[in-house]
């Protein structure tokens, strides 16, 4: 699945493949498929760990691709494998390792310093980028070897050596093992976030009535923390109350 794909589209694919994934597994399981032991999908793309033998891992793609939907996949197997923008190889000791993986046709899609940005923001995208390397290398000498590409590439874009060099210091102070866990974010208050369709002037009545409203609701533990309003277009809200289960099709 391509990065630039529109939300909408991938969320229907998602949607599409999320059922004939339920089917496979639930309603109709198909041969072979207790061979899986790990099995990790990404919108269309899918990674598992198989059990079987290699004659049973073709009889087990060839029944998935024998469905009524047109759906086709396409596999590859062995000691090393790339999947999203992950290369995972198993090391002679029998341990997985990662490494950053680029398609040979990829470009350079950083953010280029003379874009209209906050400075902030350009200032922290070689940290953020030294980061996201450093959780996934899976030993210091591959991540120094993606830090010297991400260096070139932040060159070319017009980054000073110092720009880099702080990111690159950032990553290496913290810890892999904490990278690759989520972190638990602090509580923060309840907050009512009340957003409406963009450019609508009804919701200049709630702005200005703002304080009428707090009085005559806070009984009901409804706005007493209602600090945030928002615009949003019909296809944002829509792809919003989707993706949060707020609402279901029927």
């Amino acid at each position: 699945m391509k990065a630039d794909v529109s939300p909408v589209f991938a969320a229907q694919a998602n949607l599409f493949l999320g059922a004939w994934e339920r089917d496979i597994f639930l309603s109709n399981p198909v041969v072979h498929i207790d061979k899986v032991h790990h099995w990790i999908r990404y919108i269309d793309d899918v990674f598992f760990v198989w059990e079987g033998t290699v004659e049973q891992l073709h009889q087990f793609i060839s029944t998935l691709n024998g469905n009524e939907l047109n759906i086709k996949l396409t596999f590859t197997y062995g000691g090393k494998i790339n999947f999203l923008d992950l290369d995972i190889c198993v090391s002679s000791q029998g341990l997985i390792e990662t490494d950053v993986y680029r398609k040979p046709t990829a470009t350079n899609t950083l953010l280029h310093t003379s874009s209209s940005h906050r400075q902030s923001t350009i200032d922290g995208i070689p940290i953020g980028q030294h980061l996201r390397v450093k959780r996934i290398c899976s030993t210091q000498e591959k991540y120094d070897h993606q830090a010297s590409d991400l260096y070139h590439r932040f060159r070319d874009w017009g980054y000073s050596h110092s720009q880099i060099r702080r990111g690159y210091k950032r990553a290496c102070q913290k810890s892999r093992n904490k990278r690759l866990y989520q972190t638990t974010s602090k509580k923060k208050d309840t907050q009512f976030l009340f957003i409406h369709i963009y450019m609508d002037l009804s919701l200049n009545y709630v702005t200005d009535h703002y304080a009428f409203l707090c009085e005559n609701c806070l009984e009901d533990n409804f706005l007493n923390s209602w600090t945030s309003l928002a615009y949003a277009s019909l296809r944002r809200i829509f792809i919003f109350y989707i993706s949060n289960n707020i609402v279901t099709s029927h």
